[in-house]
């Protein structure tokens, strides 16, 4: 491994650790459960990160990533409404 990667990996983790304390943290408070879509939004940019070495392979699931965090939004939008 060199310097790049093991920054890359204890900037994921760093991340991680963030995201999991807000998740727990704030679990009696409405409206901020983390659904599925964002998850799957949050691993797929997370990887994009991790297989960043490649280009095409970490833009594409960063931009899955992005879509899925726009489809999350949207159904939490149309959720509220109702």
């Amino acid at each position: 491994m060199d310097l790049l990667q093991v920054f890359i990996a204890i900037s994921v983790l760093f991340v991680l650790v963030i995201v999991l304390l807000l998740i727990f943290a704030d679990k009696n408070k409405r409206g901020r459960n983390l659904t599925f879509w964002t998850a799957l939004a949050f691993g797929f940019i997370l990887a994009g990160i991790v297989f960043g070495g490649n280009r095409l392979s970490g833009y594409c699931l960063t931009g899955i990533g992005i879509i899925l965090a726009l489809i999350s939004y949207i159904v939490k939008t149309k959720n509220r409404k109702k």
